[in-house]
């Protein structure tokens, strides 16, 4: 009844993987039972066209892992929860091969192996999520409420430094006593701001005089004598130049004001171009859109192509319900409101560019209603003979589009 997991989604077809894990939350019980954990491991290849570009890759690995962790032996249940997913390996479309360093990469640390900006940043493409929230078994019924936070980088894995300002809330109930309402469910979410519009890293100045040019300020790279290094580049005759106030000058020289390590782009990544996605579909939300959705509903339009997903800056309410029409009819139905903002990668020319995209088709923000309403009917005629019907409309500022789903499913019992 929700919009679904931001990560791990089932968008697109499954993946080839081997997962190891614990499932289902297993009591421990050397605390009597007062904590429960639940966790997995997973490898999978990404087998798919993943396109021809300079930045994409074939035959892309993606590691993945979770891990939870929630209170025992009571009615209230509060639980917090981390996600992980990781690109990483693959081959150029002029054959050279990524290196693979899986410890690395599993850690989410820089890696010599690899090499370039992955050496100073983290091994692979990254994409987190933190999930927090409680279970509560009441007289009335079973309730899930959860607080999601998407990460695409440091920044934002951070909770404590307020980068991150994304979040999905929600709220499902499942009461006891209503057979026409066995189910509802509200959320909303945020994932516009991802850390920002400030771009990733300072860097030198392109008419600075010198091999550094154009390249990223790390400012741990910076020797002590910070009125030096003021002076050489920023040709600045103040002294007594502190390490904040250099970076605040940075942020105010360089980045309009904003803090830097903003522009996360989610789900798309500089060295990976196809980014979370498999045969094309997206792994994550279905919120989000690719290159070959925004085609569809904004055909012409002039695009960057930085990533595949031209609209990952989502904003919205989902609310879903189901229930029992009848002893043998069941019915399941949503609706969604988004405002969509595009990504940060089309709004600007690139992430390290203060240039907007000339005539940008989300200039203005888009607003657009998603529904759905599914009927189960279950034949009186054979056990576990399903007929199901979908019907779904969806309009706004987006596309209008209308579509139907008819099925018979059939599961026996043994």
């Amino acid at each position: 009844m929700t919009s679904g997991m931001y990560l791990m989604n089932t968008n697109a077809r499954p993946v080839p993987r081997v997962t190891l894990g614990i499932f289902d939350y297993l009591p421990l019980g050397f605390t009597k039972n007062r904590l429960e954990i639940k966790g997995g491991i997973s490898q999978a290849y990404l087998n798919d066209d993943r396109g021809v570009k300079k930045n994409s890759a074939a035959d892309v690995l993606l590691h993945e892992k979770f891990a939870y962790a929630r209170l025992g032996n009571t009615k209230v249940q509060p639980y917090a929860g981390l996600v992980h997913s990781a690109l990483f390996g693959g081959t150029r479309p002029n054959g050279a091969k990524i290196p693979v360093d899986f410890p690395a990469t599993f850690m989410a640390k820089g890696s010599t192996t690899v090499g370039g900006g992955e050496e100073t940043n983290a091994a692979g493409a990254h994409m987190g999520l933190w999930d927090f929230g409680f279970d509560w078994k009441a007289d009335f019924g079973n309730a899930h409420f959860y607080w999601q936070k998407p990460f695409g980088d440091a920044s934002g894995l951070k909770l404590y430094n307020f980068y991150n300002k994304d979040y999905i809330i929600g709220a499902v109930i499942n009461p006891k006593a209503l057979n026409w309402l066995t189910g509802i469910s509200f959320e909303v979410f945020r994932t516009d701001h991802q850390s920002g519009y400030g771009i990733p890293d300072p860097l030198y100045p392109t008419d600075y005089d010198g091999h550094s040019a154009g390249s990223i300020i790390w400012m741990d790279d910076i020797e002590h004598d910070f009125d030096d290094f003021m002076s050489k580049i920023f040709g600045e005759t103040n002294t007594g130049w502190t390490k904040d106030e250099v970076q605040r000058y940075l942020e105010i020289e360089l980045d309009e004001g904003h803090l830097y390590g903003g522009r996360d782009d989610y789900m798309n990544n500089g060295m990976y171009y196809s980014g979370w996605t498999y045969y094309g579909a997206n792994m994550g939300s279905p919120l989000n859109h690719t290159a070959e959705i925004f085609s569809k509903y904004a055909p012409g339009s002039v695009f960057n192509d930085q990533g595949i997903f031209l609209n990952n800056r989502v904003n919205g309410v989902n609310v879903g319900a189901q229930g029992n029409l009848s002893g043998q009819v069941s019915y399941r139905t949503k609706l969604t409101y988004t405002n969509n903002k595009g990504a940060y990668a089309e709004e600007f020319k690139h992430r390290y560019s203060w240039e907007r995209t000339e005539n940008y088709f989300f200039s203005d923000d888009k607003n657009q209603f998603c529904t759905m309403l599914e009927l189960v009917w279950q034949t009186p005629w054979m056990k576990g003979l399903q007929m199901n019907t979908m019907l779904a409309f969806d309009f706004g500022e987006l596309y209008q589009s209308a579509g139907m789903n008819i099925s018979v499913r059939y599961s026996p019992e043994f």
